[in-house]
């Protein structure tokens, strides 16, 4: 199944002074997007990128459950500094499969 993820910057994760940010910057951003090339590499992440208005990032994250969903956002190093308020279930209703799908009234 593939889910919708969002993951903002909590307040508390922002850096207070510029040697804070460098340091958030090098031990956290840097390599959740090397882990996040990785998951693509994979195919478990399917597609993604930066928010736009916001501090953030959102993903389409392939995982046979909830619970292997949480295991990826998890090993991201991101992940204690952000907040994921919503996970979507995605379906490929509008994909190309859906050329054949038909409405029941």
């Amino acid at each position: 199944m593939q889910f919708l993820v969002e993951m903002k910057l909590a307040d508390s994760g922002r850096a207070a002074t510029p040697q804070e940010g460098l340091e958030f910057i090098e031990h956290y951003v840097l390599p959740s997007l090397e882990a996040c090339k990785r998951l693509l590499a994979e195919g478990r992440i399917r597609a993604g990128g930066p928010m736009s208005g916001t501090i953030g990032l959102a993903m389409i994250v392939e995982a046979g459950s909830a619970r292997e969903l949480d295991d990826l956002i998890e090993s991201l190093p991101l992940w204690p500094r952000m907040r994921t308020p919503r996970q979507y279930g995605c379906t490929r209703a509008w994909g190309a499969g859906a050329a054949g799908a038909t409405r029941s009234s």
